[in-house]
């Protein structure tokens, strides 16, 4: 893979590989691409968070749903996926 890039990054590049902190230009993309793989991974991690804290809020002022409930609208998520080309 040849990637292009802008002539500032080139040099935030090679002066990370010149100061020693990596031994080639490859090291310093492969440890940007594993901070941004975490980052992204940390921002999942938030919203999944902040997403069972509203569940439990919901449950806690008494907004719940029997199973059968649950059950017919997880049906109709599932239907919807499959229309838009989900796996079947």
């Amino acid at each position: 893979m040849n990637v292009t890039l802008t002539p500032s990054l080139e040099k935030f590049i090679e002066q990370k590989v010149e100061q020693g902190a990596y031994a080639s230009a490859d090291e310093v993309i492969a440890a940007s691409l594993a901070m941004m793989r975490v980052g992204e991974n940390e921002a999942w991690k938030a919203e999944a968070r902040e997403k069972i804290a509203e569940g439990l809020e919901s449950a806690r002022a008494g907004r719940v749903h029997t199973q059968e409930e649950a059950a017919v609208w997880m049906a109709e998520k599932k239907a919807a996926w499959r229309e838009r080309g989900g796996v079947k």
